[in-house]
């Protein structure tokens, strides 16, 4: 029991006569993932004989401390790692307590200086009515002086109390200012700290003191970056001019001054554990009880920190859905589709939105786009949206099958910054370092820019919109790797508004929508008809008829793309038949038909459609 007393003892003076050192981290490079980054710091210091313990001090308060790794340490060992967060004098709101309490103490003493003049004019005051009697029973004062007297008391009193008055405003004034300062200088006293971590090393150095050049690596949360583009026509027939940007932010309380960056698709913050499929089973329900339960969060879309606002429109396969709840998750802030569908919603300090609606399928998305369109379908039906697919583009990954060796492809980018591709990431090497401040405004970096050969064609569904969208359709678009992201639209030099990217899409071609052209004018009319709504027998009869107009106010000829659709009877005992489609391309399956037209310059293009739809006049059809 001896041996183990004196052993703790000898364990504990070991650490009580430990050599504490601080110093601080210099951040050189910094790998900016979609949610999180990766900092790589340098960190000079000499390490005496003996046991030490190394305080790194003002780093991020938001360092994951299973991340921190720590190279370069020689004949070194490390006994332990810690991490804490503690709380520090702001430097600047130091400095600022102490101008303040210097400008109050000025101040103090220019109203102590005013208030010793209005004494002396007391005094004056009292003096001169003390002396108004000059003569006395024993000595008696001539016309003369009584008469000077006079007078100068006459002059004098009016004169000391004007300055009375006049040093009392000053004085009510610097008391005002006085009040004020020592408001704010409560007010900042009050928020005077700042949080800030500290790494913890204890160290063992066997030989003598040795000067270490440390690289010290760790993770942060509060920092990430959001994909933007810019997309530029300069008519309908050139390349559309691509550029990619990166919009940098980060509030890690740790500032990155002149660091190597480079940013990764990367986001080492979502489950990547693959899913377990279990089986099935099929029992009777209570239907008003049944909960098919919410829709997963789709991860591959990215929250985009700087979106404030958010509108889109949702629909399902017969349009769109008025009365949608849409709220911010884990709030009572939220909106309700109008009757086109649409919604418009602030979003500030929200992650996720939840879309909601009476027999379908719940959905959960990350706030990642200005623009979110949504698709719902019914209950026990998975959403549209909810897909998860991996990162970008694994077919230009190079695996060996025989012995699983990863091979990385490296391409120089347009903005001249280094891109390599291993296996479904892709990172952006910048090729000139910089500086981004804890602040949280983004740094906007272009990492590359490229030429997108792309077919153009104008896209008109005016059930929907009666207007007509020039649209570019882009082929082979996986080699650009590209993320979800806002895109500002440039056409013939002007700028024509925003839509979104959205790569993770399964069609083979990109189709980016390149705003409205107000120069074809296009309008959809239903044409009066007699028979709109008849009877036969126990049968309801409706007409339907319409007209679309295009006219082309363009100089040049415009070929154009105008969708529409004819019902899809999903019970037998309604029956739809198609009665004109004017030539219109039909799919039987979905009903969906269009017409592609060639329109020149002041011409007037009409198309008809008409069907017919019969049902049992004791019901009523979604029509």
């Amino acid at each position: 029991m001896k041996k183990i007393i004196l052993f703790l003892l000898c364990t504990t003076s070991i650490y009580v006569s430990a050599t504490e050192i601080k110093t601080k981290a210099t951040p050189k490079e910094v790998i900016v993932y979609t949610n999180g980054a990766q900092i790589t710091s340098d960190v000079s210091v000499t390490i005496p004989k003996g046991a030490n313990i190394l305080k790194i001090v003002d780093v991020s308060q938001f360092i994951s401390q299973n991340t921190i790794q720590i190279s370069g340490l020689k004949d070194v060992s490390i006994l332990s790692i810690a991490y804490e967060v503690v709380s520090y004098p702001k430097k600047i709101l130091s400095d600022k307590i102490k101008t303040l309490q210097s400008e109050i103490s000025a101040k103090l003493r220019e109203i102590a200086v005013l208030q010793s003049s209005i004494n002396g004019l007391d005094e004056e005051e009292s003096l001169l009515s003390l002396n108004k009697n000059l003569g006395s029973s024993q000595q008696a004062v001539g016309m003369d002086k009584l008469l000077l007297h006079s007078k100068h008391y006459r002059e004098r009193i009016p004169i000391i109390k004007m300055e009375k008055y006049d040093t009392n405003k000053k004085i009510a004034a610097l008391d005002t200012d006085v009040k004020l300062m020592q408001q704010e200088l409560q007010k900042i006293m009050g928020n005077s700290n700042e949080t800030k971590g500290e790494i913890i090393i204890k160290l063992d150095n066997p030989n003598e003191a040795v000067a270490l050049d440390l690289i010290l690596k760790y993770t942060v949360s509060g920092a990430g970056w959001v994909p933007s583009y810019e997309i530029k026509a300069k008519n309908s027939k050139d390349a559309l001019q691509f550029a990619y940007k990166a919009q940098v932010y980060q509030n890690t309380g740790e500032d990155w001054n002149n660091v190597k960056l480079i940013l990764s698709t990367g986001n080492p913050t979502v489950n990547n554990d693959k899913p377990q499929l279990d089986p099935q089973y099929l029992n009777f329900i209570n239907t008003y009880n049944y909960n098919a339960g919410a829709a997963l969060t789709k991860q591959n879309f990215i929250f985009n920190p700087m979106v404030k606002v958010v509108s889109g429109v949702v629909t399902d396969k017969g349009g769109p859905i008025p009365g949608v709840n849409v709220m911010v998750k884990g709030t009572n802030i939220g909106t309700q589709t109008d009757f086109d569908g649409r919604y418009t919603l602030k979003v500030e300090n929200g992650k996720e939105l939840v879309y909601s609606f009476v027999g379908m399928e719940n959905a959960v998305l990350p706030i990642y786009s200005n623009t979110m369109n949504v698709t719902m379908k019914d209950s026990g039906v998975t959403l549209q949206e909810v897909v998860v697919v991996g990162y970008g583009s694994t077919k230009r990954s190079d695996i060996d099958s025989d012995d699983n060796e990863v091979k990385s492809e490296e391409i120089t980018t347009g903005s001249g910054d280094e891109k390599e591709i291993i296996m479904n990431t892709v990172t952006f090497k910048i090729k000139k370092n910089y500086s981004i401040p804890s602040l949280d405004t983004p740094s906007i970096i272009e990492i590359d820019n490229f030429s997108m050969p792309a077919e153009f064609e104008y896209f008109s569904a005016p059930i929907l919109s009666e207007n007509v969208f020039l649209t570019a359709k882009v082929k082979d678009w996986n080699k650009y790797d590209l993320l979800p992201g806002d895109a500002s639209i440039y056409t013939e030099g002007s700028y024509a508004g925003t839509t979104f990217i959205n790569p993770y899409q399964t069609e083979e071609e990109l189709i980016i929508s390149m705003g409205i052209d107000s120069n074809l004018i296009i309008e959809r009319k239903q044409i009066n008809n007699l028979k709109d709504k008849s009877f036969l027998g126990s049968t309801r009869i409706i007409d339907r008829n319409y007209e679309i107009t295009l006219r082309n106010n363009k100089s040049t000829d415009a070929t154009v793309r105008i969708y529409d659709r004819i019902p899809i009877s999903q019970n037998k005992e309604i029956k739809v038949e198609k009665e004109n489609t004017d030539s219109a391309e039909y799919d039987e399956k979905t009903g969906i038909l269009y017409w592609p037209i060639t329109i020149t310059p002041k011409q007037v293009i009409k198309k008809q459609l008409g069907y017919q739809v019969k049902y049992p006049k004791n019901k009523k059809i979604n029509l």
